[in-house]
């Protein structure tokens, strides 16, 4: 079975974390035990297959992406440590609720039950980068932390993506009739479409309609090697920094590749 699931390579991944998060816990529970048993051998070639396959999931992603950097990582450790945050979310939820009244119950878990924060040390920090680090730090970036929380909202039926505007990283909902958007970064802030705008003024930007809306799963991905590049360059580490350049480079190369 471990041999099968090797060479399927991320499809198994993919295939296996679904079923992890699936309602019947014997199901579950046997995912998570394949994810821990499932050894991959090679951690960089692993996420540049991922690349190139264009089938981009963001847990997936995040998790193969930090493994390239931190190989002993183990996926097991990271889906449990997010369904344990979102277990803990769904005990507080109450149906009927609005995705605003969900998310201040997100806010209550992610920033004031585990203590997620950014970390505003002034050296730079790479394992601030990588989402199954900050499980147990706890200490973030914006855009990381807006990462962590839509990955544990999606785990509780709420859709919530990250938004990138100037100078800061937001979360987005727009399953009601009116889009909010939260700021991480201030442990769940809420702010109206028209604040937004008004960030972007202040950063003597333009806004436009493109502001709003959520950044697809590539750019995600591609704009998290980008920072993580720069970050290990910075510590010194030319050699994690050129790795993850090459990573930002291969998803522009391949989107080119099919799109022209």
């Amino acid at each position: 079975m471990i041999k099968h699931l090797q060479d399927c390579g991320t499809e198994a991944i993919i295939w296996l974390r679904e079923l992890a998060n699936s309602s019947d816990t014997s199901i579950a529970h046997h995912a998570e035990a394949l994810l821990s048993d499932l050894a991959l051998s090679n951690p960089v070639s692993e996420f540049f297959g991922f690349i190139c396959s264009l089938k981009y999931e963001l847990e997936t992603g995040i998790f193969l992406m930090s493994r390239a950097a931190y190989p002993s990582l183990k996926i097991n450790d990271w889906v449990t440590g997010l369904n344990r945050i979102a277990q803990r979310c769904r005990e507080l939820i109450t149906e009927p609720m609005s995705a605003r009244e969900k998310c201040r119950i997100l806010n209550r878990v992610i920033f004031f039950e585990y203590e997620f924060t950014i970390d505003y040390g002034t050296s730079a920090n790479p394992k601030t980068l990588f989402c199954p680090l900050l499980l147990r730090s706890k200490k973030a970036t914006p855009f990381t932390l807006a990462i962590l929380y839509s990955l544990i909202a999606e785990r509780c039926n709420l859709r919530i993506e990250p938004v990138d505007i100037p100078n800061y990283f937001l979360v987005g909902c727009y399953t009601d009739d009116t889009p909010f958007f939260i700021n991480p970064s201030t442990s769940g802030t809420f702010i109206s479409a028209e604040e937004v705008t008004e960030m972007i003024r202040s950063q003597k930007k333009t806004p436009d309609l493109g502001n709003l809306t959520p950044l697809p799963i590539r750019e995600i991905l591609r704009t998290l090697c980008q920072h993580i590049s720069k970050t290990f360059s910075q510590t010194g580490d030319t050699t994690k920094a050129t790795l993850f350049t090459q990573f930002a480079e291969e998803f522009d190369a391949t989107h080119k590749r099919n799109v022209d």
